[in-house]
């Protein structure tokens, strides 16, 4: 009964020895027709009434029997290999009938009518255990008390049932030193004990994960700073943390500074043991080096100075360009001085407009000069230069080759 009336008639199929022996032939990508050599058995959301005619199952492992109308576990005493159970979404009300299998490790009994936990036997293999949206708790702390005969599950989700007892933080969870995992959300004991989810922390020394969040070890550390000196130990705490991750990271970067020099350095050995073996190399070796001091030491010029002295060497080109047309015009002007003037006042306008076109052109072209000097000097570089350097002298023609490699 629940909550005192009687449950109404369950109505449905039966599921018995016919009826498992039409699924094993309807499923045979699935099942063996052999029962005993099954080692999974899905019977689940079929309206089942009684959980039974498992006992040729001997082989069995799993048994997804979920989303039926059984009110009580029975006929399992035969599958003594099973270890995983999931009957949730069921009417059952007292746990029962699965004490004597050892090595059962995961029991879904979630969305039942179940008030205590009991009936697990001393099994200690039990690993994982679901009982949430039940009726735990509607007894007080007598109905989880068991709990603590059951010390290797690491994963308890009672979750939205009735606990309503702080108690069972200290009287109960603290002894099962294997929890790493529990959902205690959606109980009343939840609003009852101050500063939640800070004391559980602190209480269960292994929990890793606690109602679908994880619990960090910086975490951890807070909340036993929290336990200890309340809310300016907790900051001093975090503070702490910020200062270890900030020295943990300088750390870190200066490892990987080291493994960079180490690395330079031996392959500079290398290449000198090599240079030494060969002579060649050793010219190669000493050129390379000379490009590496000149490109990439600290005290050579940064590329910005290096562009703004090439702008002014060619804004040097352009003024001494502008000062030799200019100068080219004023020798024109003195030679020609009537012609300028007749044309000037026969056409007005017609000879000094060509005039100052011609000025204009002459400094467009300066400009456009000056421009694409500056732009070979970026592009090309000081690699460029320094080869038209080599190349003007002799025999340095197979050193250009060496540079390139």
């Amino acid at each position: 009964s629940r909550k005192g009336k009687p449950m109404a008639k369950l109505t449905g199929p039966e599921l018995c020895e016919a009826e498992l022996k039409s699924l094993l032939k309807r499923d045979r990508k699935v099942y063996y027709t052999t029962p005993s050599l099954n080692d999974q058995l899905y019977i689940h959301y079929r309206g089942y009434r009684r959980l039974q005619a498992l006992e040729p199952f001997t082989g069995l492992k799993v048994l997804y029997a979920e989303g039926n109308g059984f009110r009580k576990l029975e006929g399992l005493d035969e599958c003594q290999k099973l270890r995983c159970l999931y009957v949730q979404e069921n009417c059952i009300e007292k746990i029962e009938g699965v004490d004597k299998l050892k090595d059962l490790h995961t029991v879904n009994l979630s969305n039942n009518f179940i008030e205590t936990i009991e009936g697990l036997g001393e099994n200690g293999s039990l690993g994982t255990l679901i009982i949430q949206k039940n009726r735990v708790g509607t007894n007080g702390l007598s109905d989880v008390t068991e709990l603590r005969n059951y010390k290797a599950i690491t994963v308890l989700d009672v979750s939205d049932n009735q606990i309503d007892a702080p108690a069972i933080l200290d009287e109960v969870l603290v002894d099962m030193p294997a929890l790493t995992v529990l959902y205690l959300k959606g109980n009343p004991v939840v609003k009852r004990i101050p500063n939640y989810r800070k004391t559980v922390i602190n209480t269960l020394k292994n929990l890793r994960y606690l109602d679908d969040r994880p619990v960090f070890p910086d975490d951890r550390r807070c909340a036993e700073a929290f336990c200890r000196g309340g809310f300016p130990e907790e900051r001093q705490e975090r503070r702490i943390i910020q200062e270890e991750k900030r020295d943990e990271q300088k750390r870190n970067h200066d490892a990987f500074r080291r493994l960079i020099q180490e690395a330079r350095q031996e392959k500079a050995e290398r290449d000198k043991m090599e240079a030494e073996d060969d002579p060649q190399l050793a010219i190669h070796e000493h050129w390379r080096q000379k490009e590496k001091r000149r490109y990439y030491d600290e005290e050579e010029d940064s590329d910005q100075e290096r562009e703004q002295h090439f702008r002014g060497v060619a804004q040097d080109i352009q003024q001494q360009e502008q000062n030799h047309h200019h100068h080219n015009d004023g020798i024109y002007a003195e030679r020609r001085p009537s012609a300028l003037s007749r044309h000037s006042t026969d056409l007005p306008g017609s000879c000094s407009e060509r005039a100052n076109t011609r000025e204009d052109f002459d400094d467009t072209e300066s400009a456009l000069r000056a421009q694409q000097t500056v732009q070979s000097f970026s592009f090309a570089g000081p690699q460029q230069d320094e080869k038209q350097q080599s190349g003007s002298k002799g025999g340095e023609g197979e050193r250009d080759d060496i540079w390139g490699e």
